[in-house]
């Protein structure tokens, strides 16, 4: 179901006159997009006003999707302000509000027309799910015990460090992939917007589902912080007595980092420069506890690599390999480096490449060491912030209107009708 921002939505018929005294979409733009909104919000939850929302959100790349198109957002803004506060003062934050992702997954949430395109999306997700763990629904219907649980992945990375390389082949829940199947719904809307939406369906349907098949569900997700990971393999643990996680680690210097998100269209996951830096820096502090943890795992391990980019490829840095029992250091410089490093030296680089230009020089020492073809896209996508530095193109690229690329192609041809 696609639904168009001011034409009729499936099962609900476009009104012939807008109520008295409401905007209508083609009245509303970025300069007046707000208080639009603000009106729209107070008006009868039993108005249609979806259309119009819709329309404050396409004008006004600052307004999420569920400020835009919840039916009560005052309280979801409360739930949002206290998981900010958990983060920079956990102890003044009330522990017993659910976080803003947890809210989104309950009903009566959204307006009907996004909890009928959110139902839409659990059910695609199913359909992928009982496709790649068959024997699991299967038992669910005919065997009295489960059966045995399959492999799980953890891949470990910053954005666009290249983490989805290590899931070739193998099913993963993608958040970024379910905030494009919610922008093939709602056309016009960036990723940014949708993204606590995509996070909310992609908890609601993880728990359960996992639940369910007494299977962990493996998920392309950046797994940077100890409870992430650490929670991850406790699941996997609980539920199988047998060596089944795949943990891959890799490390990407940052100014690689940014050009790489610079690379990306408005189908992919952008950010800031202060964002991107901070998963960075998460993911050089606290590779130390994750290596620990898969050491006192290593019952449940399966395999564990730790690479890091050099300028032109990924290199090993060590090594458990499936079947073998030893860690194998291959590199213990490289290793000392992105394991072992200070705060003092992760800022120093964060401040660097932060007040980077990206010039002529920088380009061609960037693209140098590339192959003609990665090269060719990389220079195309770095000269149109040329003169800037890294921090102020960051800004501008995370603030350009949507534009449909390949990725949506991808995305649509995994999409299944229904």
């Amino acid at each position: 179901m696609t639904i168009q921002p001011a034409a009729s939505v499936h099962g609900v018929a476009a009104p012939v006159h807008a109520e008295p005294g409401l905007p209508t979409a083609a009245s509303i733009n970025s300069s007046n997009a707000r208080s639009v909104l603000s009106q729209l919000i107070g008006r009868p939850l039993s108005e249609n006003t979806y259309r119009e929302r819709l329309a404050c959100m396409i004008a006004d790349p600052s307004i999420t999707s569920w400020q835009a198109l919840t039916r009560h957002p005052g309280e979801l803004q409360r739930l949002q302000d206290n998981e900010r506060l958990s983060w920079s003062d956990p102890a003044a934050a009330d522990k017993n509000m659910p976080t803003l992702a947890q809210a989104l997954g309950k009903k009566n949430v959204w307006l009907p027309e996004v909890e009928s395109l959110n139902a839409n999306i659990l059910k695609n997700l199913t359909v992928q799910v009982a496709e790649k763990y068959l024997a699991q629904f299967q038992s669910i219907l005919q065997d009295p015990a489960p059966a045995l649980s399959q492999d799980v992945s953890i891949v470990r990375g910053a954005p666009s460090a290249g983490k989805t390389t290590f899931l070739t082949g193998q099913f993963a829940l993608n958040t970024d992939v379910v905030k494009n199947m919610i922008q093939n719904r709602m056309p016009g809307t960036s990723m940014l917007q949708v993204h606590d939406q995509g996070a909310g369906l992609v908890q609601q349907f993880m728990g359960p589902m996992e639940k369910r098949l007494g299977q962990p569900l493996t998920r392309d997700a950046l797994y940077l912080w100890p409870n992430d990971f650490n929670q991850k393999i406790a699941d996997i643990a609980r539920l199988s007595q047998e060596p089944k996680l795949h943990f891959h680690d890799i490390q990407v210097d940052l100014a690689t980092l940014c050009s790489r998100i610079l690379k990306r269209g408005t189908d992919e996951a952008v950010m800031d420069f202060n964002v991107l830096s901070q998963f960075f820096t998460a993911g050089l502090e606290h590779r130390g506890p994750s290596i620990e943890s898969v050491k006192n795992s290593q019952d449940r391990l399966k395999e564990y690599s730790l690479s890091a980019w050099n300028g032109q490829q990924n290199v090993l840095v060590a090594q458990r390999a499936p079947g073998a029992n030893d860690f194998v250091i291959k590199d213990q410089a490289l290793f000392d480096k992105v394991t072992a490093r200070d705060s003092r030296s992760i800022q120093a680089e964060v401040e660097s490449v932060r007040t980077t230009v990206i010039d002529a020089p920088f380009i061609e020492a960037f693209t140098a060491p590339l192959a003609p073809a990665q090269a060719s896209a990389f220079g195309a996508a770095l000269r149109r912030y040329e003169g800037l530095t890294f921090e102020q193109a960051l800004k501008q690229h995370a603030q350009r209107m949507p534009v449909a690329t390949s990725v949506a192609a991808r995305v649509l041809a995994g999409v299944r009708p229904g």
